[in-house]
């Protein structure tokens, strides 16, 4: 936060105080101040630029984004001003607004590094991944050492498939900053790319370890100790990464996942209702709290929310809560139904062998029509007697 030339500025002093109130985390305070001094210097960018960075800091960013407008009308060749309202309009989702911003200060000044990987990781976001790589290429052609572009690289990298580069561009900023947790994690996540569990699960420890607010490292640990079969220890990240962002509703599936697949069926649930609650278009956690309904017979409840969902499992899975409940009308209806969307499988297949059994009527079934047609009795004895008499000795020897 540069004094900016201004044409009415307050003292040094006054804006230091205020710098420190800032970097104190006294927020409100700062606020006060910065708010008091613009009405007697309403010409003083600085003060408007530092009104920004503490709404920013109070997650004000409406506010923010206007105070840095307000002190670029006031001075508009400044490139610190457009970086910062950048970051604010990334932060509330203006991402196209903020790639204008980015490149606005590059315009003013071409040399500023920060600018370049930012726009690039803005870019990124908008998996437009080439001209990402020309902005980090770019930023650290003005600086080799920059350790979050050769990081921001590796990223960009490894999403068009160039994993080696991308380890590569890891390394760098690790060797540059050994303790630069987001190498740290972008490393584990090429790794767990390249399928090497181990050395993947290393770096995000490693990435936590250095940033234990560092969520997704926990997240990610807790996925790859999931596939390892560890699971008391995948539950025990995907509980850390939640009590560091409790509102993940992703996390809490994940961990009813996990909890699911060690028998633990009712915080399972909980976990899946939560993910649900958090996100109600999660159709994951919708689908297996229906799972778990089935799975405990309860039919009527599962088949409420496999009824809402059109994917073809769910759809399935309704078919079967149907008949598990005996609603024949609404069984048949359901089969039609399956089987005009071009739905054809064996267990569809066995179901209109079960309705038609049951039930006495005779719908087509696209699978096979007459499966006992395929059914072929073959008397394997004289083809195979010597081996069945071995077999024989062998038993009685065991018996003996």
């Amino acid at each position: 936060m540069s004094k900016l030339q201004a044409t009415q500025e307050p003292s040094e002093s006054e804006l230091h105080f205020i710098v420190e109130l800032y970097s104190q985390g006294e927020l409100l305070k700062a606020l006060s101040i910065t708010e008091e001094l613009k009405s007697n210097f309403p010409r003083s960018a600085t003060l408007y630029n530092l009104c920004g960075a503490i709404h920013a800091a109070l997650f004000h960013y409406a506010l923010a984004i206007e105070n840095y407008q307000r002190a670029i009308e006031l001075e508009p060749d400044f490139a610190d001003l457009y970086f910062n309202m950048a970051s604010a309009q990334i932060d509330c989702g203006e991402l196209d607004a903020a790639i204008k911003s980015y490149r606005r200060a590059i315009a003013i000044d071409p040399r500023y590094v920060e600018a370049y990987s930012d726009l690039g990781l803005a870019l990124q976001e908008k998996a437009q991944w080439q001209e990402a790589i020309d902005c980090f290429t770019h930023a650290l052609a003005l600086d080799p050492n920059y350790a979050d572009a050769h990081s921001n690289m590796a990223s960009a990298l490894q999403a068009i498939g160039n994993l080696d580069s991308a380890i590569a561009h890891c390394d760098k900023a690790l060797a540059i900053n050994p303790r630069f947790a987001p190498a740290h994690y972008n490393l584990g996540s090429v790794m767990h790319q390249k399928g090497e569990l181990a050395a993947a699960l290393r770096s995000y420890k490693q990435a936590y370890a250095i940033n234990a607010t560092l969520a997704p490292a926990q997240v990610k640990s807790g996925q790859i100790l999931h596939e390892l079969g560890d699971l008391k220890g995948s539950i025990a990240c995907l509980k850390s990464a939640l009590a560091i962002d409790p509102n993940a509703a992703d996390v809490h599936f994940s961990l009813a996942t996990v909890l699911h697949d060690s028998g633990n069926l009712g915080d399972a649930h909980d976990a899946y209702k939560c993910a649900l609650e958090l996100n109600p278009h999660h159709s994951g956690a919708a689908i297996s709290i229906a799972k778990l309904l089935y799975e405990n017979q309860q039919y009527e409840q599962a088949a409420e929310i496999f009824a809402l969902n059109q994917s073809s499992e769910s759809q399935l899975y309704f078919l079967k809560c149907l008949y598990a409940e005996k609603r024949e009308e609404e069984v048949v209806g359901q089969i039609k139904k399956l089987c005009a969307k071009g739905e054809h499988n064996a267990v569809i297949g066995s179901y209109i062998s079960r309705v038609n059994n049951k039930y006495g009527i005779n719908l087509h079934n696209p699978y096979c029509q007459n499966p006992l047609d395929f059914v072929s009795h073959l008397d394997i004895s004289m083809r195979y007697e010597r081996e069945i008499r071995v077999c024989e000795k062998i038993s009685m020897f065991v018996a003996l």
